[in-house]
C-alpha cells in the first residue's frame, strides 16, 4: 500500500533517507487494568499491598521526603479509562466529552489514560479517591529525584522504549504513519523515573495543581526533540484536551 507523501517526506527529513525497521519487540506491552498490575516482562516490582490502592485499584507509589517537599504517594501511571469509569458510575465524575466519552465504554481503551477531562473533573475523581492533583513541585519530584537528569529515565533521549512521543514512533513505525494517539498506561517500563513512576513523559500532559491552569509531561503527539524537565503547557482550567490526563497524589500530612 502507498505510504502517504506527508509521513515519507517527514521519514526522509528525521532518517535522511533511511528506512527505520519497525521494531516490535523493544517496546514491552504491558496494560494496566483498573483492579490489577500487570509487571513487565522479567520485572520483579512486587504486588501492592492495600495502603498502596485506592477504590479504583490504582497503584501509589511512595516518594520520599526532598527539600521542602513532605513524603507523598503518586499513582504509579496516569488514571484510566476503567478507573474513571468507576467514579460517572458512582456519580461522582462527569463523563468526558466527545471522543473521551466513547471510549469510556470501549473495552480496547480501557487501559489507556482518561482523556478529553476538564481540571474540575479531574480534582473531582481525586477527591473521590481520597487524593489531590499533585502540585508542580510534587510532580517535578517524582519525575526526576534529587539529580539533575534531563528525563524520568536518565540522560537518554526518549525512544520507543521510553515515551509514546512523536518522534520516538519511527523507529517503531518505520515509514508507516504513527497512531498518533494514545497507548495503554505501562507500555514504557524503560521509561520508569527513579522512584518507579511510569508514562511521566509523552502519552498525555497531565493536569498540575496550579495557579494558572498548568500541564506536564508532553503527549502522543509531543516531538521527543521537545522533551526537557521544564515542559509544561498552560491550558485554560475549563479546557477539555484529547492530549491531557491526569493522576493522583495522596499525602499523610496536610
Amino acid at each position: 500500500m502507498l505510504q502517504p507523501t506527508w509521513w515519507s517526506a517527514v521519514c526522509n527529513i528525521i532518517t535522511g533517507g533511511r528506512t527505520a525497521p519497525i521494531s516490535t519487540s523493544t517496546a514491552a506491552t504491558v496494560p494496566l487494568s483498573a483492579t490489577r498490575t500487570v509487571a513487565a516482562p522479567g520485572s520483579t516490582h512486587p504486588a501492592p499491598d492495600e495502603a498502596h490502592r485506592d477504590r479504583a485499584g490504582a497503584e501509589y507509589l511512595d516518594i520520599p521526603a526532598g527539600g521542602a517537599i513532605g513524603a507523598f504517594q503518586i499513582m504509579r501511571t496516569p488514571v484510566t479509562n476503567a478507573m474513571y469509569h468507576q467514579a460517572v458510575v458512582a456519580g461522582a465524575c462527569p463523563m468526558p466529552d466527545r471522543l473521551g466519552g466513547q471510549r469510556l465504554q470501549d473495552p480496547e481503551y480501557a487501559d489507556h489514560p482518561v482523556v478529553l477531562v476538564r481540571r474540575s473533573a479531574a480534582r473531582a475523581y481525586a477527591s473521590w479517591v481520597g487524593g489531590v492533583l499533585p502540585s508542580d513541585a510534587e510532580w517535578l519530584r517524582a519525575a526526576f529525584g534529587d539529580d539533575d537528569r534531563p528525563y524520568p529515565w536518565g540522560h537518554e533521549p526518549a525512544d520507543d522504549r521510553r515515551a509514546n512521543v512523536w518522534f520516538a514512533q519511527l523507529e517503531r513505525y518505520g515509514e508507516r504513519p504513527p497512531p498518533d494517539d494514545t497507548t495503554p498506561v505501562g507500555w514504557y517500563p524503560a521509561g520508569a523515573s527513579p522512584y518507579g513512576v511510569l508514562d511521566l513523559f509523552g502519552n498525555v500532559w497531565e493536569w498540575i495543581d496550579a495557579t494558572p491552569a498548568m500541564a506536564r509531561g508532553g503527549a502522543y503527539s509531543t516531538a521527543a526533540t521537545v522533551l526537557h524537565r521544564g515542559l509544561h503547557v498552560r491550558p485554560q482550567p475549563n479546557d477539555a484536551s484529547p492530549a491531557i490526563g491526569f493522576r493522583v497524589v495522596r499525602r499523610s500530612g496536610p
